[in-house]
């Protein structure tokens, strides 16, 4: 069994609930007493919070924040890493440029779904910078996703005080 990298702690919400389906998935597959092997490094998301919402330099204050945090799973013994954040895929180029081990892409993960399902058109929320920056509609495009629809700017408002003042919680 691979051992899975997870740069977690983005919110440590979403970290729960992605060990917890991982490791549902491993039960469903192997059964009996089996869980996933999985090095984690939780982070202080209030540092990530704070970085997203003020930073003017994003290029360069998230990568510096991200890729130490990420070199630290490789370098426990991870086989591949995740981020259990959305918007931090983001820099996921510069990521895989600066590791030696696989980067699975959240987005890559999302299209496949939406493939699967058979799907056309998309609805698209999230932060600020994944509604509205070309990175994760891109990625989409690439996988075959044809119309992705994001909410009007009042709506896009109220899901960013959403996500950052109750869900984080």
């Amino acid at each position: 069994m691979k051992t899975i990298g997870m740069l977690g702690g983005l919110s440590w919400v979403s970290s729960l609930r992605y060990y917890q389906i991982i490791n549902q998935g491993i039960f469903s597959a192997v059964g009996g007493h089996h869980s996933a092997k999985i090095i984690m490094n939780s982070v202080n998301s209030h540092e990530l919070v704070t970085l997203l919402k003020n930073s003017a330099n994003w290029e360069k204050n998230i990568p510096e924040f991200i890729i130490p945090e990420v070199k630290k799973i490789e370098e426990s013994g991870a086989d591949f890493v995740i981020m259990c954040c959305n918007t931090v895929h983001k820099i996921a180029n510069e990521v895989e440029n600066n590791i030696n081990i696989p980067l699975l892409h959240i987005v890559d993960s999302i299209a496949d779904k939406i493939n699967q399902k058979g799907y056309n058109k998309i609805g698209l929320i999230g932060s600020k910078n994944t509604m509205e920056d070309e990175f994760y509609k891109n990625r989409l495009f690439r996988n075959n996703v044809k119309d992705i629809i994001t909410p009007n700017e009042s709506d896009k408002n109220l899901i960013i005080n959403i996500i950052y003042d109750e869900l984080v919680f």
